[in-house]
């Protein structure tokens, strides 16, 4: 057996780091541990890193494997040589003393040898370890045992990978898109960065490159490869993993597609495409909810109105988890493009048609800041009543969205005082409660805050909302600030 213990850059015995690992019964027991800390030692004290250290173990274990396929081999190459000598009739038997025929002897070779290589497998031979470390260690390894060597290996090896995962990671905000944009590459490498943010990585082990096939071409084991994120086991929680990940990666998909066919956010196009997404709702909602809750089938088309149904009306999907959902694909198409994307489509019309009133509001008013200040208090009213509605509601964030490209707009900062006090009423009911007690959501309310406060250098920036901003807890009714 030819195995490469040490790597010719280091002093790291890779055979002796497995096989003391093994040969200890203590370290045995816990062999993921084990691999964990000799990594560790060869972190701090030879400056290793993981997949080094790994792959050099790994290769100690596949070494070990390819022996037992070796030997595996040459015995099947025994057993057709015997089976086809005794078919051909000319093999050459060893006297005995039982009184058979030349021709008995034959078929009682041929069913020994077509037994055996029914039953034969990598377990027939073993690794003699006193001949391979030259009496360093004693013993033998079976398959078994080597797969078992392989796999705490690798369980030790994403444990340290998993450590990496979660200091790197990035987080994917969606306040953090520019909707102003109009090049569909932007969009579709947001949608690269969200995928990247959301997926796992993983160590490819050997289950994996025997279960992908021709598909695993290329990949060996203990290389990194990423999956899909796991699904929460709550139906509410895994809900939010849809809409913030698969949902509106297929929103980023609508934006890229809808920019590359008119180039920019045209308001005749917005429109079109509201009327086409509209007419598609209003046929839905000719659909009983009994019917789109009992089940999906008919058409595609049928099948798609029913699950906009699910998705729009009702608690469908917090009592029962969408992963499980055999129209999942679907699902994500559907809200990414009949709820998210919709959505900022009527914010883009919404947007520009309060910034149309508020210049003609403006002329005639530019020698008179109070009277411009008092009608600006009024429409901020105007959109805390809109927003404060269970139905527009969703459509907040949106709207915040679109307002970012210009800080200094007027109609910017009624939009921001807007959500501020939606989003504070909003935490007077249970959902917005539960929304926003998540420590994340809360700063986001705070730097919403900085956020008016920075931006407007005039009346708007009282003491009143100055000590707000250090007042700021669920108990205080904001809404009372209006």
């Amino acid at each position: 057996m030819n195995v490469k213990s040490t790597n010719s850059n280091t002093d790291i015995n890779y055979l002796d780091v497995v096989l003391n690992g093994y040969s200890n019964t203590n370290n045995r027991e816990f062999l993921e541990k084990y691999f964990y800390r000799e990594f560790k030692k060869a972190e701090k004290e030879l400056l290793y890193e993981a997949d080094e250290f790994f792959k050099g173990c790994l290769s100690i274990a596949g070494a070990f494997y390819t022996s037992l396929e070796y030997e595996l081999f040459k015995r099947k190459d025994e057993l057709y040589f015997m089976q086809n000598r005794a078919e051909n009739k000319t093999s050459n038997f060893a006297p005995d003393n039982r009184n058979i025929s030349y021709e008995e002897r034959c078929l009682e070779t041929i069913e020994y040898c077509t037994n055996e290589l029914k039953e034969i497998g990598l377990n027939f031979s073993s690794i003699q370890l006193h001949s391979i470390t030259k009496g360093k260690f004693t013993g033998h390894l079976y398959y078994d045992d080597v797969l078992f060597i392989e796999s705490k290996i690798i369980e030790a090896y994403q444990k340290i990978i998993n450590e990496i995962s979660s200091i790197k990671k990035t987080v994917f905000n969606l306040d953090d898109i520019d909707f102003s944009n109009i090049s569909p590459e932007y969009y579709e490498n947001k949608a690269k960065e969200l995928d990247a943010a959301n997926r796992i990585n993983f160590v490819i082990n050997r289950d994996f490159i025997e279960r992908s096939g021709v598909a695993a071409k290329g990949i060996e084991i203990g290389d990194i490869g990423t999956r899909l994120p796991d699904w929460y086991k709550s139906p509410s929680q895994a809900f939010k993993l849809f809409e913030d990940y698969y949902a509106t990666s297929w929103l980023l998909t609508e934006v890229a597609g809808f920019l590359e066919k008119v180039y920019e956010w045209n308001e005749k196009a917005i429109k079109e495409k509201l009327n086409e997404l509209n007419e598609f709702a209003n046929e839905a909602e000719k659909i009983s909810l009994a019917k789109a809750y009992k089940d999906v089938a008919g058409d595609f088309s049928e099948m798609q109105k029913r699950i906009y149904l699910r998705l729009k009306h009702g608690s469908y999907y917090k009592q029962k988890s969408i992963e499980y959902d055999n129209t999942f694909h679907s699902a994500k198409i559907i809200y990414g493009k009949y709820f998210l994307f919709k959505d900022l489509l009527d914010s883009k019309i919404n947007v520009e048609l309060n910034v149309s009133e508020t210049d003609n509001s403006n002329k005639g008013n530019e020698e008179n800041p109070k009277s411009e200040i008092d009608a600006g208090f009024m429409e901020l009213k105007e959109l805390v009543k809109y927003y404060r509605n269970d139905a527009n509601w969703h459509k907040l964030q949106t709207a915040l969205d679109t307002c970012k490209v210009n800080i200094k707009n007027e109609n910017f900062k009624k939009i921001q005082f807007a959500a501020l006090f939606s989003i504070i009423y909003h935490l007077e009911n249970d959902e917005g409660v539960k929304i926003f007690r998540d420590d994340s959501n809360f700063k986001k309310v705070k730097s919403l805050l900085d956020i008016i406060l920075n931006a407007d250098s005039g009346s708007y920036k009282e003491s009143k909302l100055s000590k707000a901003k250090n007042k700021l807890t669920f108990k205080y009714r904001w809404i009372n600030l209006l």
